[in-house]
């Protein structure tokens, strides 16, 4: 019988030039029946020093109460994807209405990016809300499986930009969906395979912006415990200008077999 077990490991720093950091992560672990299932998400706040923190914290917030509440409820028939999908959507507009009741109590304009993964056994769900990523590392090559919610990925795909010209855009940070941002939210969901060799990478812009996907395959991948490998690709980003908060989460797969 198939046992799943995971390595998991998450970071954050300021970076070179901010004293504060508008970022946060989660990572929640359970076990059913004899596997591993993992909630695990990043967040970057905007809208300022301490208040991007605050719609960031807060969603993270959100996710713990869900975690911690509607999950055994949601798993009293076992692990239906489906269902944990609808009810982590649930809880994620749950959160908008919380960030922009609290910007209006306190008189002010925030908002987050989100993307988590819940992963069980061989399959991820994902869940993503602005311009942090998800890669899964394949085969030699970084696979972004999430899709960037930005001004510059929209002219994308109308055909306005290049990707290089993209890159490169003056508007590349401008988001298009964010929670807190609008009372309408776009929740992109997708659901995939986790193949035994595959890693999956949850960061921030202040991550990628720095490093290439072929950095990320070299610093990400391999057989190294997660820890030295966000060690070694922090290292590696801070020798930039590294000008935003950092914020990586790693997880790798270790399948044990059982014979009885």
């Amino acid at each position: 019988m198939a046992r799943y077990r995971y390595e998991v490991e998450m970071m954050t720093d300021c970076g070179n030039v901010r004293p504060y950091n508008q970022d946060s992560l989660l990572c929640r672990k359970g076990s059913l029946n004899g596997d591993d299932f993992f909630l695990l998400a990043v967040a970057d706040g905007m809208g300022g020093m301490e208040r991007g923190e605050l719609a960031s914290s807060e969603i993270m917030n959100v996710l713990d109460g869900w975690w911690k509440n509607s999950l055994k409820i949601v798993l009293e028939n076992g692990v239906q994807i489906e269902e944990v999908s609808s009810s982590l959507s649930y809880a994620i507009e749950a959160g908008n209405r919380r960030i922009r009741e609290l910007a209006e109590t306190e008189g002010i304009h925030t908002g987050t990016t989100l993307s988590l993964i819940f992963l069980y056994k061989e399959q991820y769900l994902m869940k993503h809300i602005g311009d942090s990523r998800i890669y899964c590392l394949r085969e030699h090559a970084a696979y972004q499986i999430s899709e960037d919610h930005t001004w510059c990925q929209q002219e994308v795909e109308k055909g306005n930009l290049s990707r290089e010209e993209a890159e490169h855009h003056t508007m590349k940070h401008v988001l298009t969906n964010a929670i807190g941002g609008r009372e309408s939210l776009r929740i992109d969901t997708k659901v995939g395979e986790f193949r035994k060799k595959d890693r999956i990478v949850l960061c921030t812009d202040g991550f990628y912006n720095y490093v290439s996907n072929k950095e990320i395959v070299k610093l990400l991948g391999g057989k190294e415990k997660p820890k030295r490998k966000l060690q070694k690709a922090f290292m590696a980003v801070k020798e930039t200008t590294a000008s935003d908060n950092i914020s990586v989460i790693l997880i790798q797969r270790k399948r044990q077999w059982l014979w009885g």
